[in-house]
């Protein structure tokens, strides 16, 4: 079985005493379970119970849990989510959303067929000419499509592009990375839907 040295106790340990990270290099926590635990305990002793709690609160907030998410524009299921349900309700009947956090999609539709929504937020860089939108897909395999859904900002939320890809083109992958130029775009064209669904979804949800 394969082993990992833990940042904290120094111990070597088998893979399974680790956390999954994909979004690090090696793959799993730095630290071990036990490590990690205590580190938050910890920490939490040292916030206070008080102050973990309005965190906890504020976090369950943002996420859209103990609030609608719906009246929450600041939410990051308010960006796919919801507008994502009125889209894809125009592609598929009978669409069934699932619980918030349910593992590796976000709908089911009547084939069967299970949809993960992501959304982005144009990024611009200084040093770069070029604008991109980042999909965090996570290697995820559950889905058998992930509807992109690229917006301006996060302050205008203007839809500009939307993409409905099959899974056997990005399940391998942490992230697709779509460029906002004539190549980047290209590449997907064949899985790009008409923006004027979106918009007329976007109108109707803003606050």
């Amino acid at each position: 079985m394969k082993t990992l040295i833990c940042n904290k106790c120094y111990l070597e340990k088998p893979i399974t005493d680790f956390f999954r990270r994909p979004q690090i290099t090696r793959g799993y926590s730095y630290s071990c379970k036990v490590c990690h635990m205590e580190a938050q305990r910890q920490y939490r002793a040292a916030l206070g119970k008080e102050a973990c709690a309005k965190r906890s609160r504020e976090y369950s907030y943002r996420v859209g849990r103990t609030h609608p998410a719906k009246e929450n524009p600041k939410c990051s299921n308010w960006l796919g989510i919801w507008i994502a349900e009125r889209v894809l309700s125009r592609y598929f009947n009978e669409l069934k959303r699932m619980p918030p956090n349910n593992p590796g999609y976000d709908f089911l539709c009547s084939k069967g067929f299970k949809i993960d929504v992501k959304s982005g937020c144009r990024q611009s860089y200084d040093n770069r000419r070029i604008d991109r939108w980042t999909f965090v897909i996570d290697h995820n395999k559950i889905a058998d499509y992930f509807m992109c859904l690229a917006f301006d900002n996060r302050t205008n939320l203007n839809p500009e592009h939307v993409w409905l890809i099959p899974k056997e083109l990005v399940s391998e992958k942490h992230a697709v990375i779509i460029y906002d130029n004539r190549n980047g775009l290209s590449k997907w064209s064949a899985y790009e839907k008409p923006i004027d669904r979106v918009l007329d979804c976007c109108k109707s949800l803003k606050i």
